[in-house]
Parts: structure tokens; C-alpha cells; sequence
């Protein structure tokens, strides 16, 4: 019996922090005991101070960060039953020195992922950065879609597509197949090069390719420089092609190849649309044969779906767990950092608590409200979330402390005037850290025709927005870029471009070839409505109206002034009345019968007294601008209303 083959490789140097030590045994003892320290002495005489435990495999992970630069010792001993203990020789390796782990002081850089028009863009390096096609990765962006980030990598889930973008990874095509591949965590090495790689995924078939995370030397094509450590050992496989993560690899999203046996990591679900990371695990839901379902991953293994596994990092779903099922069809996945996840559903929210696996709990959170899509809700900077249910907007304070509804006593009324349907719109909810409010996108998928609303969070007013139908917002993504320059909230619209809101431009560029490339953008508020008699049985009489716009008029360059301001009133004896009438004013449906009165404010500044005289219980004043290259600003709005008798 024999112990060989050590993992780092003997006097290794530029190892890891992170490394995990294995070997290879040609008697498959029974158990090992380990000696590991930084004193050759006490390492070499199997001290006491430096036994580190018994191990059932022939691998020992430290379980702690190694010191840079120093040098370590480590010794084996195998046990057997019936045979006597066998001892290896003392080996020894060298940890990579700090400088060199990271010698730009920094260890990552974000980059912006998108999909559309069925492919894969990611951010590059340039300066400054563009979007690029990852060649030869289709995905079907006509049905539903989920990205989310995990272990440096991006995780697709598109329907029955579930697909792995991988920026960090070398990737290793090896000169032959390997019937039991590497495991998950180990370390290879290749001779005469001297590097090493953790390995991270395999993908077995006429040549196997390895992914790993490269930890010292460079790996090379030589013929003679041969693979070795876990099932490579022994053997004649090299690499035959190397990729390194300049350019980022992907592959399809499955569970890890079988080492010990048939379907040893399980199975994933076929069909999946929804996907978010929470405490470590890839965790999944939407899958249209088991709408209620959810499913999560082993911890920090996100190709490990063996649900029969019962220790705390386990991989778990909702049938094989105390928490349960969701009670209705899940429609949102929504993470809390590691503290909960709400699961939404059309009209009810469900609360997993700590972790499924290990003593967590889901249990009914609101019978009331629910989130309508996966993209209808979002965080903002106080970590207070917002939802968007068939029923209005609510925000949830944070700690699950208050649910409050925003619209309900507000113009829109979501579901009459809105008609939100999720099988036919695509709703969108974002958070604009930059303008402090709500972005609310609501477009038909088979036109691109929108209606939008601005919900600012500092006044509480409501502003409707129509937008070109090729800037129909499908998607959004708050870019918190390395770049403080470019961090702003990102729209990926309907033509498959990328826009950002500019507060400073007062006409639309679509971006695009398109005729006209820039449109008008139609800005507008309704004041009101507002009841102007005493009570529901008495009229009311607006005598004069004062405008007073933005901007002074008189120095230039200092105060922005406002354009021009189109008005018009309305009055009526119910709300409902004037919501009426300005609504058929908007689409153009007899505007001579619903405006009573309009015309052209001149600005900047105060305007002269409007004296027209209009009778009603409820006023409505619209203001606004559609004109080409013009913005305008309100300062206030004064209007002088008389009692006028009782109502008819």
C-alpha cells in the first residue's frame, strides 16, 4: 500500500489560499488521519500539535484562508482494518505571495449583461466600455427570461433553455473522453508545467472539457505535459485546446456528471423561467407543468440537484421540505439578502424565512396583494420594496413592518383604466435612484404600444408618459457601474436598444434608423380633480386662473426658463365626469364637447390673470407641452373660485 500523487504537488509553489489537499491511495483504506501545519519538525513526528483529524476520502480541505507566502508541511496516514498503518512522506508546498494574488488591488470588475434579438451581449473592457455578442449563444427572448449572478457567472433560465455564461473560468478541452470525470472542488495539476486548477464543472462527451479556476502556472497543449489529481491519476489526457476567460465561455446549464454513480446530482427542472440567488443557492421557480413549485440548489453548487441528500447545505424544493409548496402559482421570486424570500403570486405573497434546508419556514404573508410578474417590483435606496398587483401599487416597509397601498386613492385606477393582463403586456417596475420615483412601463408585446407612469416618491403625484413605440420599455436594470459616472437606470426597450432618461433632453432619440430618428416628447399633468362647491350638492365657480411658470426671463444662463404652456379645463358634476372628459380629449373623441376652455400660457414667469369663468362641483386643469426641442416648469398654480349655488 502506497500513498501518492499529492495535490498541491509537492514543493508546489504560487498555490492558493484556498487550496484543498488530496492524494491518491492505491489500497482505498478506510479512513486517513492528517498532519498539517507550518513546522516541518513537528509534521515529520506526526505531532499532536499539527493532527488535524481523521478523514473518510482522500482529500482534506483546510477550511480556513492560508497565509500568503508561507510555506506548509502535511503528512498522511491511511488506515485499514486487519493492515497496518502505512505513512506518506512529508510534503510540502508554498502559498502564492500577496502581491501577486492581487496585484492591481482588485479582484473583479462589474459588467453589464443583456439578452435580446435571441442573443447574449456582455460588457467589455474597452474604454469606455460597449456591448458585444457572445458568438455562438441563442436563447429565445420571444417567451419568458431570467438572468442572475452567481459565483462570477451569469445563470440563464429562458423556458426550456437554461444556459451558463462563465467570466472566470479557464477552460480545458482534453484530449480524450473520461468515462468518471473530476469531481467538483478538486485540484488537477499537469505535469512538467506545474499548473493547477480547482476544478468547477465538466462537461463529459467525445473529448470531456473541464472548467476550473486556474490557481498557479499556466496550463499548455504539450502532449507530454499530461493531466493528474482526483480521477486523473493516473493518466495519458492532456489538453488539447485552452481557453482562458478573456472571452467568456458558456455551456448549457445542467447537473454536475456522474462520478460515483447514476443520477448521483439529480435532475433540474425541465422547464424554468424564474431564477434568483439567495443564501448561496441558485433558487428557481416558474415552471409551467408545476406552477406552485420552487426549487433551490446545494449551497454554493449550483449543478447539485439531489434533493434526497439531508445535510444543512442540501439541495431542496418544495415538496421535499417543511416549508411546502406555494400556496398559488408562484409569479415572482423576490430576495431579501440572506434574510427571507418573498414568493408573489397573483393576489397573495408567501414568506420563506432563514434557509429551507435547515429550519427555515414559508408561510402565507398577505391573502390581500400579490406581485403580478416577475418584473413588477422593485427595491429602492432605503430598502423599502415596492409591488405592483392587479389591484395597485403598495410598498412594504422594510422588515416586513407595514404594507402600504399608494394608489389607491390616486387617478390612474390601475385595474379599470390600466387593464393590467401579464399573458398579453409586458409590466415593468423600476426604482430611479437618480429622480428618487417609480418608473410603472406598462407595453403591448405584440405592438410596443405603452402607457407609463411616474410615481415621485417625494411629491406622491402621479405623471402619465407615452412613449415611442420602439422605446417600449420590456425590461429595466438599475446599473450601479463601476464607473459613479455611468450608474444610472437602464431600459431595454422594444427594438432591442438600451436607453436612459435625460432630464436635460426635451425631444425623444429613439437611437435608431428610424423616421424620425428624434420625436416630440408630449409632457403633461392634470390638476385635479378637485371639488370646487362646498359639497356634493352645490356648484362651485372658477373666476380666474394664475399660472406661474419656471424661470425668471431676464438674466440667461442662470435659472433654465420654461416654454410656452398649453391649458385646458374641464368641469363636471362628478370626478368620474371630468376623468371622462379629459380621457376622450386625449384620444381625440369630440375635444369640442369635453374641453371647456384652452389656450396658450405665455412664460416664464407669472402669466396674466386667465378670466375665464366655468361652473361645476369638480375642476380639472390640464397643463402641458407637445411641442419639438421644449421643456416647461410649473412654480404654482392659483385659482379663485366662487360659491355658485346649488347644483341641478
Amino acid at each position: 500500500m502506497a500513498l501518492s500523487s499529492p495535490s498541491p504537488s509537492d514543493d508546489a509553489t504560487n498555490v492558493a489560499n484556498s487550496a484543498v489537499l488530496s492524494w491518491t491511495d492505491n489500497n482505498s483504506s478506510d479512513y486517513y488521519k492528517v498532519y498539517f501545519g507550518t513546522n516541518e519538525s513537528e509534521v515529520t513526528s506526526k505531532s499532536v500539535n499539527v493532527y488535524r483529524g481523521d478523514v473518510t476520502t482522500p482529500t482534506y480541505d483546510p477550511r480556513l484562508s492560508l497565509t500568503y507566502g508561507a510555506e506548509y508541511f502535511w503528512r498522511i496516514t491511511a488506515v485499514k482494518d486487519g493492515e497496518s498503518d502505512v505513512d506518506s512522506s512529508v510534503w510540502s508546498f508554498t502559498v502564492i505571495s500577496e502581491n501577486a494574488a492581487f496585484p492591481d488591488a482588485k479582484t473583479y470588475s462589474k459588467r453589464l449583461c443583456a439578452a435580446a434579438n435571441n442573443k447574449f451581449w456582455y460588457e467589455n473592457t474597452d474604454s469606455p466600455p460597449k456591448l458585444i455578442e457572445l458568438s455562438g449563444l441563442t436563447l429565445d427572448t420571444s417567451t419568458a427570461m431570467c438572468m442572475f449572478e452567481l459565483q462570477q457567472k451569469v445563470y440563464i433560465v429562458n423556458d426550456a433553455i437554461k444556459k451558463v455564461v462563465d467570466f472566470v473560468n479557464t477552460k480545458l478541452t482534453l484530449s480524450g473522453s473520461m468515462t468518471v470525470p473530476p469531481r467538483r472542488g478538486y485540484t488537477i495539476s499537469q505535469e512538467n508545467s506545474g499548473a493547477q486548477m480547482v476544478v468547477d464543472f465538466v462537461a463529459k462527451g467525445t473529448d470531456t472539457v473541464i472548467y476550473g479556476r486556474t490557481i498557479s502556472g499556466t496550463f499548455t497543449t504539450n502532449e507530454a505535459d499530461t493531466l493528474s489529481g482526483d480521477t486523473l491519476s493516473p493518466t495519458s489526457l492532456y489538453p488539447s485546446a485552452i481557453a482562458l476567460p478573456t472571452t467568456p465561455h458558456h455551456y448549457d446549464w445542467k447537473v454536475y456528471e456522474d462520478v460515483t454513480g447514476a443520477d448521483e446530482f439529480g435532475e433540474m427542472p425541465a422547464r424554468v423561467t424564474i431564477g434568483n440567488r439567495y443564501r448561496g443557492r441558485a433558487s428557481l421557480s416558474g415552471n409551467s407543468v408545476d406552477p406552485h413549485q420552487w426549487y433551490q440548489a446545494r449551497q454554493d453548487n449550483p449543478y447539485d440537484w439531489e434533493y434526497a441528500a439531508d445535510d444543512a447545505q442540501s439541495p431542496v424544493a418544495g415538496t421535499d421540505a417543511e416549508a411546502g409548496k406555494v400556496g398559488d402559482i408562484i409569479t415572482a421570486q423576490i430576495p431579501y439578502s440572506d434574510d427571507y424570500m418573498l414568493y408573489g403570486s397573483i393576489g397573495s405573497l408567501w414568506l420563506l424565512r432563514g434557509d429551507a434546508a435547515a429550519g427555515g419556514n414559508l408561510d402565507n404573508f398577505s391573502e390581500k396583494i400579490g406581485v403580478i410578474t416577475q418584473t413588477a417590483w422593485c427595491w429602492d435606496d432605503a430598502g423599502n420594496l415596492y409591488i405592483l398587483d392587479l389591484k395597485g401599487l403598495y410598498k412594504i416597509y422594510p422588515n416586513l413592518s407595514q404594507i402600504e397601498p399608494l394608489t389607491s386613492d390616486k387617478v390612474p385606477n390601475f385595474t379599470k383604466d390600466l387593464a393590467l393582463n401579464p399573458e398579453t403586456q409586458r409590466i415593468v417596475l423600476s426604482f430611479d435612484a437618480d429622480r428618487h420615483g417609480l418608473q410603472i412601463c406598462v407595453t403591448e408585446i405584440e405592438t410596443g404600444i405603452n402607457s407609463n407612469y411616474w410615481y415621485d416618491l417625494q411629491s406622491g403625484g402621479f405623471f402619465p408618459e407615452t412613449y415611442p413605440e420602439e422605446d417600449a420599455v420590456m425590461c429595466s436594470h438599475y446599473y450601479n457601474a463601476d464607473d459613479p459616472e455611468t450608474r444610472q437606470l437602464l431600459l431595454g426597450c422594444y427594438d432591442g436598444h438600451i436607453r436612459v432618461m435625460d432630464d436635460t433632453a426635451k425631444s425623444d432619440d429613439t437611437g435608431s434608423m428610424a423616421s424620425p430618428a428624434s420625436e416630440v416628447i408630449y409632457s403633461y399633468v392634470l390638476l385635479g380633480p378637485v371639488m370646487i362647491g362646498k359639497d356634493h350638492d352645490y356648484n362651485g365657480k372658477l373666476n380666474s386662473l394664475t399660472v406661474v411658470s419656471a424661470g425668471g426671463g431676464y438674466i440667461t444662463n442662470t435659472i433654465p426658463d420654461s416654454d410656452d404652456i398649453d391649458y385646458e379645463i374641464f368641469v363636471g358634476e362628478t370626478a368620474e365626469e371630468v376623468m371622462e372628459k379629459y380621457t376622450h380629449a386625449r384620444l381625440q373623441i369630440r375635444p369640442d364637447l369635453a374641453i371647456l376652455f384652452s389656450g396658450t400660457i405665455t412664460a416664464p414667469g407669472k402669466h396674466s390673470r386667465l378670466r375665464h369663468k366655468a361652473k361645476g362641483i369638480f375642476l380639472g386643469v390640464h397643463l402641458g407641452n407637445d411641442t419639438a426641442d421644449e421643456t416647461w416648469g410649473l412654480e404654482r398654480v392659483l385659482a379663485e373660485i366662487l360659491p355658485a349655488g346649488r347644483a341641478k
